[in-house]
């Protein structure tokens, strides 16, 4: 008899006879809340509001974040300043339910206020926006979504700026349990798009060259802190990703805003994020 099929035997024959010993066990231990980082995710309000009621059943909470509210300026030497009480603020908030946060910082956000009150301005730091080589470009109402401004990818200290945020966040917030994951990208709503808008790569979105350094970046600096690029990534129009196969090798996740929408698989007739 071949060794192989001995020892195959021999094993199938301890399981059986295992088996036989086996005893039923009563469960002495309740489900009362979802494993980390999987589950139901609501924004922080609406997990506040439901919290007395499910707060069990939800183990994560989202939120969009802005540059803007913890830059606080640039020293000579090109040392970004930053007060991350705005940050630390909605982490605390989340933690104090026994949540997690997933964190998306943004740029572009149509219609949006909560900048500085003007409809639709981009979360570029104030110190960037202050240069006279950083020019915005604008449109009135993309794709039906509302006034938008866009940043000035022209410009070199944004991307310097860009490159340094995530280095600097990496630093500071691994091994965070607040934190359960960071969403990347950018144009609206940091998702891989400007819809309603004519794209001009470089200008109001940045170049494949950068996202490939802005994607090795990230591949180098975030270690200890699991993030995602919006499945929209994948459109060879905007991204260098689909064509690139030492960037598709960096370990990263991929999350998708319309996700179980009705024409999100092939069989729909639709399937473009399926695809992407």
């Amino acid at each position: 008899m071949p060794r192989l099929l001995l020892l195959t035997l021999l094993s199938a024959f301890s399981v059986f006879c295992n088996a036989r010993s086996w005893k039923p066990v009563t469960l002495t231990r309740s489900i009362t809340h979802p494993q980390p980082m999987t589950g139901l995710v609501m924004w922080p309000s609406s997990a506040q509001s439901r919290h007395a009621a499910y707060g069990n059943s939800i183990q994560l909470e989202f939120a969009y974040c802005l540059p803007s509210k913890v830059v606080t300026g640039c020293k000579p030497d090109g040392t970004i300043e930053y007060d991350w009480t705005w940050f630390d603020n909605i982490l605390d908030d989340v933690a104090s339910r026994g949540h997690q946060l997933i964190a998306r910082f943004r740029y572009e956000y149509p219609s949006s206020r909560d900048v500085d009150g003007t409809r639709g301005a981009t979360a570029v730091p104030a110190y960037i926006k202050q240069r006279q080589d950083y020019t915005e470009t604008f449109a009135e109402n993309p794709n039906n979504d509302g006034p938008t401004w866009y940043a000035d990818w022209t410009n070199a200290e944004l991307q310097r700026f860009t490159l340094q945020f995530y280095t600097d966040f990496a630093r500071r917030y691994a091994h965070d349990a607040r934190l359960a994951f960071l969403e990347v990208g950018f144009g609206h709503w940091s998702e891989y798009h400007i819809y309603g808008t004519q794209l001009s790569l470089g200008r109001n979105f940045p170049s494949k060259a950068f996202q490939k350094q802005f994607f090795q970046h990230l591949g180098a600096v975030m270690t200890d802190i699991p993030w995602a690029a919006s499945v929209n990534a994948g459109d060879r129009h905007y991204s260098p990703l689909p064509d690139d196969s030492t960037l598709m090798a960096i370990p990263f996740g991929s999350f998708d805003d319309s996700f179980m929408h009705r024409s999100h698989e092939l069989s729909s007739g639709g399937g473009w994020n399926e695809r992407c």
